[in-house]
């Protein structure tokens, strides 16, 4: 500025002066910096915050992007598998197993669809093996399909339903007709399905699961 009758100008706000040069010009600040006021700085925009040349305050990222250093000139959006929720964010999250997200700059993950899983950041949910299904949001492949059951309370392998019996799905052990028996005490057995010598035998109950039987 030029001086009037002694006496300096101040520069406005979104620009600084270096009183020891003597100057005469006010300079814009950098983008990536700000001023308020009579300034001999642009101090940095601070983590998670941005600006652009002469500004006078910086701006908060909007969710889904970050800036994670000081004097930001930019955004950055988070990359597909990640998210962040809030504004003015300087590092994003991951998915958690059984979302995903598959594009950048998200605010959130979405929940994998039943009969799918995924891990922890995930841009895809992959399908269950055949013979397996899950809940919405699953991390792992926990139930079996209709007409299969699990071999084990491990939950590892699944069969095909026996002869003679039906299968729910889910964690249900196979129920037998009417007119046979299975023996559900010992799981080696569970899929030997017996013709009763009698006709007491109604078939099995719909309560019989595979967890703790």
């Amino acid at each position: 500025p030029q001086p009037l009758s002694g006496e300096c100008l101040t520069c406005p706000s979104g620009s600084s002066t270096n009183n020891w040069t003597k100057s005469t010009t006010c300079t814009s600040c950098d983008a990536g910096s700000f001023s308020v006021d009579v300034s001999n700085v642009c101090p940095l925009c601070s983590i998670g915050k941005y600006s652009s040349s002469g500004a006078v305050v910086c701006s908060d990222c909007s969710p889904g992007f970050i800036a994670p250093g000081r004097g930001a000139t930019s955004c950055m959006a988070c990359s597909a598998g990640t998210f962040t929720t809030d504004s003015g964010s300087s590092n994003c999250s991951s998915c958690l197993p059984g979302e995903y997200q598959a594009s950048t700059g998200q605010s959130h993950c979405d929940l994998c669809e039943a009969g799918k899983y995924s891990g922890a950041l995930s841009t895809v949910c992959s399908f269950c093996v055949i013979g397996k299904t899950s809940s919405i949001g699953s991390d792992l492949c926990q139930l079996a399909d209709a007409s299969y059951y699990f071999e084990t309370q491990e939950l590892n392998s699944v069969a095909h339903c026996p002869s003679n019996a039906e299968c729910l799905g889910g964690l249900f052990l196979p129920l037998p007709h009417k007119g046979y028996w299975v023996d559900h005490s010992d799981e080696e057995y569970v899929a030997d399905i017996y013709k009763c010598s009698r006709s007491s035998c109604k078939g099995g109950s719909r309560n019989q699961s595979n967890v703790g039987h």
